[in-house]
């Protein structure tokens, strides 16, 4: 399977937070009780340059993105 990445768009953003969604039902992918409500909101704590989408066969099948730091209390001392 042949896989593009490209840059994450605000259009992506719901089939990014689905994914999101679904690694956060799996308890071990994120301490997040839930994705962010909104694109915007995503956008708050990330390095949007660096936000990124795999796509294979015109779906989103994985993302990545960065955090400059985290404030979360999980990361206290990390």
């Amino acid at each position: 399977m042949a896989f593009i990445v490209t840059g994450m768009m605000a259009a992506d953003w719901p089939q990014v937070a689905a994914i999101y969604r679904e690694g956060i039902e799996t308890g071990h992918a994120t301490f997040a009780p839930q994705p962010p409500a909104t694109w915007e909101e995503w956008c708050k704590n990330k390095i949007t340059a660096c936000n990124l989408i795999a796509k294979a066969n015109h779906e989103i099948v994985g993302w990545a993105a960065l955090s400059p730091i985290s404030n979360r209390a999980v990361y206290a001392g990390v």
